[in-house]
């Protein structure tokens, strides 16, 4: 995006005429009018992006976002209780006077809502960051999770080297943004795609009885691999396995699938730069699957199933569940509830890791439909610790025109109904005053506030985290 362009695209949308001022006389006069545009370019500019982002533009999807707050329909009934059971939390304050310690009635309270506890995440491509439009676009989109789309993987780690995903992270980490690695091996469908040059080409002396050296050697060629990844990157959750159901050759030539699939995630669990880590095994298909929409159970996801059952059996230190959640058709919200509910008893943490709309769904409107649906039956089960969007950004070529965001830097209608989910319909916000006991309670969203009360003269500013039911005393 080029800043000073979208700025006089913005500025001829508001009632503003350079024709309106006086001709310029001179050339301070001519400098002095170039300033006053130029800055209120700016403030226009800034105005429009606090508008763009705020949730509150909803042109486009008015329909879908009173359809979300106002719908009776019985999935949603169902999935706004849960949301209201698992995504909130009572909130109980107290204010009191700080020299009496009596309650301070009639006081004015002001909850400001901050950041969500739960883990709304964009995934960056590496590339686009060394852009700071970018990177304003990250935060203007309010994600408090991230990680990388390609940057980390052992593959394409000497291309990306050039774009110092360390720094990156270190930029996330000042910027209080929770990270994810993806990921630590990909192990290759029968071409030897995703994997290393040096792994594959190992894999090109592969036939149907493999010599037991040969497996030894790409056996410890993986596990080098995954140790290396996971004593370098400094992120809070790795995607250990990717897509085992359709690449598999490194097992299929080591063999014993299972305790192949086991040691590698005790390699990691054992080599991770933090030890309080989630580790996932990611699959594409499983929620999302198309074939049999109005099925609960597919052949992919009970194949999925009976791998995590395996190597859970297998003690392989799983301890998250990766869905991909690229979605090519508007399913059921019952299938994707129903799904969801088919991993309960592991009861393991569930992250949407890549989550997009597929061409196959024709429209925009449709894809921002379906963008609500799955958020909100996602955000809505207990074991749903996160919403990753794959893609942020749509490229000019329409290559993979999967984004929230257009090329122009401005939201399409997913990139609406995300902003407005996030910053509008799944926020607690109020101006209230303590009662006769200088109390005020209420059910809020789990995360970060600001509060502030106030009585006269006397006022106090504080910043607060819930995550669980909390009494909060504030002395003024």
């Amino acid at each position: 995006m080029n800043l000073l362009t979208n700025s006089v695209v913005k500025l001829q949308q508001r009632p503003f005429i350079a024709n309106n001022f006086p001709k310029p006389s001179n050339a301070l006069t001519a400098l002095l009018l170039i300033c006053m545009i130029y800055t209120y370019a700016s403030k226009v500019t800034a105005e429009s992006d606090d508008y763009l982002f705020s949730g509150d533009d909803t042109k486009g999807i008015e329909k879908i976002t009173i359809t979300a707050s106002h719908s009776i329909e019985k999935w949603r009934l169902e999935a706004n209780q849960r949301i209201n059971k698992f995504r909130k939390a009572d909130l109980t304050i107290k204010v009191v006077d700080k020299e009496t310690g009596k309650p301070v009635t009639n006081a004015d309270i002001t909850l400001k809502f901050k950041k969500h506890h739960f883990r709304f995440g964009g995934i960056i491509s590496a590339p686009e960051f060394k852009n700071e439009a970018y990177k304003k676009l990250f935060l203007n989109m309010g994600f408090n999770a991230s990680g990388f789309n390609n940057a980390l993987k052992y593959k394409l780690g000497k291309y990306f080297k050039k774009y110092k995903a360390e720094n990156i992270i270190k930029w996330f980490r000042k910027n209080k943004i929770f990270v994810r690695g993806h990921c630590l091996v990909w192990p290759g469908d029968e071409k030897g795609s995703h994997l290393p040059q040096e792994l594959a080409e190992l894999t090109t002396n592969y036939n149907n009885s493999p010599s037991d050296s040969l497996k030894k050697i790409i056996s410890s060629e993986t596990i080098q691999m995954i140790r290396n990844g996971a004593s370098r990157w400094d992120v809070d959750e790795w995607d250990v396995i990717n897509e085992p159901r359709g690449n598999h050759l490194i097992q299929d030539i080591v063999g014993n699938k299972i305790e192949t699939e086991a040691e590698w995630f005790k390699c990691a669990a054992e080599n991770v730069k933090n030890k309080n880590i989630t580790l996932y095994l990611n699959e594409n298909r499983v929620i999302s699957d198309p074939a049999k929409p109005d099925s609960a159970f597919t052949d992919k996801l009970k194949c999925y199933y009976d791998n995590l059952q395996a190597l859970l059996k297998a003690k392989a230190p799983i301890s998250g569940l990766g869905f991909q959640s690229r979605f090519a058709k508007l399913l059921p919200p019952e299938t994707i509830i129903a799904r969801l509910n088919a991993f309960n008893e592991f009861n393991l943490p569930i992250a949407a890791t890549e989550m997009e709309m597929k061409k196959t769904i024709e429209t925009e409107y449709d894809k921002a439909l379906m963008t609500e649906r799955v958020m909100t039956l996602y955000f809505s089960h207990p074991l749903v610790n996160g919403i990753y969007a794959w893609t942020i950004l749509n490229l000019e070529n329409g290559k993979f025109n999967r984004g929230l965001i257009n090329p122009d830097y401005t939201p399409n209608l997913r990139g609406k109904i995300w902003l407005y989910l996030t910053k509008k319909l799944w926020t607690t916000n109020l101006n209230v005053k303590t009662d006769k006991n200088g109390i005020v309670k209420i059910r809020a969203f789990k995360g970060e506030y600001d509060l502030k009360a106030k009585d006269k003269s006397k006022k106090k500013s504080i910043s607060l985290e819930l995550e669980k039911d909390s009494i909060i005393t504030v002395r003024i």
